[in-house]
C-alpha cells in the first residue's frame, strides 16, 4: 500500500486527536482543586506525555508499519497479548468516539438550543460523517484533519492573542491558595488531556518515510500542544475571576465572553466543536487500523491479497463506526464513557511498555542505525516510569467507580475468550480462523 500521509498530515492527525474538548472544560474543574497552581499541574502532566512520545517515536522508527505497537507486542511478548492490546485500543477508541461525539453534540446544543431533543442523533450523525470520510481513504481523512486542525489552532491562537488585553496578574495571587493535595490531584485529569500520543504509531505504514517522519511528527505535535495548552490556561486564569472560573463548565468559552462577547465568543465556542470533531476523525482512523491488525492476526500475512487488504480497511472503518453508534445509543453517562476510555488506553499502554523494553533486541543491529533511538538503559527507564504512571492513573480512575471497573473487566474477558476461540497456531506462530 502506498504511504499517503506527509509529515504535516501526521502532525495534524496527532494534534487533532490529542486536543479534544477537554481543554475547553478542564481548567474550571481543576481551578477548583488547585487554584492558579493548575498551570504547574498541567506542566507536570506533560512529563508522562513526553515519555509516551519518546516511546512511540522509538517504536515508529524501528517498526515503520501499520499497527506497529501491536506488532512489537506480538514479537516481544505473545500473539495473545498483542490481540489484547489491539482489543483494548479498539474498545477504548469506540467508547472514546462516543464520548467525544456527545461532547460535540452538547456544545452544539449550547449554541443552538432548538436541537436539544436530538442529542444522540447529532452525535451519531457526526460518527457517520467521519466514518464515510475515512471509508474513502486515509488521504481524504488526513486532508480533512489538516483543514479542521488548522482552523482550531487559528481559533485558540486568536483567543490567546485577544485575551492579553484583559489579562490581570492579580488573578494569580496567591498562586498556591489551595491545598497541596488539590494540586497533586489536578495532575491526573490534566494528564488525560495529553492522552493518545502513542496511537499515531498505528498508522506508521501510511506515513511517508516513517522512520524519520513519525518521530518528527510526535516532536512537533508535542511542542504545539504544550504551547497551546499552557498559553490558553494562562489566559483563562488571567482573565476569569477565580470564583467564576471555579464554577465554569466551559472555561475558555467563559473567558471568551469576557474578552469580547458576540462574534468572537461564538467563534471560540465553535472551535470547541472543531476540537471534538478532529478527535472523532482521528479516533476512527486510528482504531480502524487496530481493528485491521486484530483481523490480520487471524490469517497468515502471505495469504492477504492487496485487494483484500484494501477491502478490509473499509470494513474496519464501517465496523468501528457502527460500534461507536451503538455505544452512543446505549445511553451510558459521560463519566462512565470517560473512565472506560482512559482505562482501556492505559491497559494497552502498559502492555506496550513491557514489550518496548525489548525493542533493541527485536531490531537487532539495525537499531544502531535508526534515525531515532534511545539507549537501552534510557528506553527501559522510560518504559518503567510510564508503566508506573499508567498503573497509578488506572487506580485513581477506578477509585470508587465499580461500574466502569466491571464493564472494563467484562470487555477484556470477552476479548480474551474471543481471541482464544479463534486462535489456532501453526508452527510458525501464525493464527488462523
Amino acid at each position: 500500500m502506498k504511504a499517503e500521509i506527509s509529515l504535516t498530515g501526521a502532525v495534524f492527525i496527532i494534534v487533532g486527536f490529542v486536543i479534544g474538548a477537554s481543554i475547553y472544560v478542564l481548567p474550571g474543574d481543576l481551578y477548583e482543586l488547585a487554584g492558579p497552581f493548575l498551570i504547574i499541574s498541567f506542566l507536570v502532566a506533560a512529563i508522562p506525555a513526553a515519555m509516551s512520545c519518546l516511546l512511540a517515536a522509538c517504536i515508529g522508527s524501528a517498526f515503520p508499519s501499520e499497527a506497529a505497537n501491536i506488532k512489537v507486542v506480538r514479537r516481544a511478548l505473545s500473539p495473545f497479548l498483542a490481540g489484547m492490546t489491539a482489543w483494548g485500543f479498539v474498545g477504548a477508541s469506540i467508547v472514546g468516539t462516543s464520548l467525544l461525539a456527545y461532547g460535540f453534540s452538547d456544545y452544539l446544543i449550547t449554541l443552538f438550543p432548538s436541537i436539544g431533543a436530538g442529542r444522540a442523533a447529532v452525535a451519531a450523525a457526526l460518527v457517520v460523517v467521519f466514518g464515510m470520510i475515512n471509508f474513502f481513504g486515509v488521504r481524504s481523512s488526513a486532508r480533512i484533519q489538516t483543514l479542521l486542525v488548522s482552523l482550531l489552532i487559528i481559533a485558540l491562537s486568536g483567543f490567546v492573542a485577544f485575551g492579553v488585553k484583559d489579562f490581570s496578574a492579580d488573578n494569580f495571587i496567591p498562586f498556591s491558595e489551595k491545598s497541596p493535595n488539590g494540586a497533586i490531584l489536578a495532575i491526573i485529569p490534566s494528564f488525560f488531556a495529553f492522552l493518545g500520543f502513542s496511537m499515531v504509531v498505528e498508522i506508521s505504514g501510511d506515513v511517508r518515510d516513517p522512520e524519520r517522519n513519525v518521530p518528527l511528527s510526535l516532536a512537533w505535535a508535542m511542542a504545539i500542544i504544550v504551547m497551546l495548552y499552557m498559553a490558553a490556561i494562562v489566559v483563562v486564569v488571567g482573565v476569569v475571576p477565580g470564583d467564576l472560573l471555579a464554577e465554569s463548565n466551559s472555561a475558555i468559552g467563559t473567558a471568551a465572553e469576557i474578552i469580547s462577547p458576540g462574534v468572537f465568543a461564538f467563534i471560540i465556542k465553535v472551535s470547541a466543536l472543531l476540537a471534538a470533531a478532529t478527535s472523532v476523525n482521528a479516533l476512527i482512523l486510528l482504531s480502524s487500523r487496530d481493528a485491521l491488525a486484530f483481523f490480520h492476526m487471524t490469517k497468515r500475512a502471505d495469504r492477504i491479497e492487496p485487494h483484500e487488504s484494501r477491502r478490509s480497511e473499509g470494513l474496519a472503518v464501517i465496523g468501528v463506526s457502527a460500534a461507536s453508534i451503538l455505544c452512543i445509543l446505549s445511553g451510558l453517562d459521560i463519566a462512565t464513557y470517560a473512565i472506560i476510555t482512559v482505562v482501556g488506553f492505559l491497559l494497552s499502554q502498559i502492555i506496550i511498555c513491557l514489550a518496548a523494553m525489548r525493542l533493541p533486541d527485536l531490531a537487532g543491529t539495525r537499531y544502531e542505525t535508526l534515525p531515532f533511538r534511545l539507549s537501552p538503559l534510557m528506553l527501559r527507564s522510560i518504559c518503567w516510569a510510564l508503566l508506573i504512571c499508567c498503573v497509578a492513573f488506572i487506580g485513581v480512575s477506578l477509585l470508587g467507580s465499580a461500574g466502569p471497573a466491571i464493564a472494563t473487566a467484562i470487555f477484556f474477558a470477552a476479548g480474551a475468550a474471543f481471541f482464544k476461540l479463534i486462535q489456532k497456531q501453526d508452527s510458525s506462530g501464525n493464527l488462523h480462523v
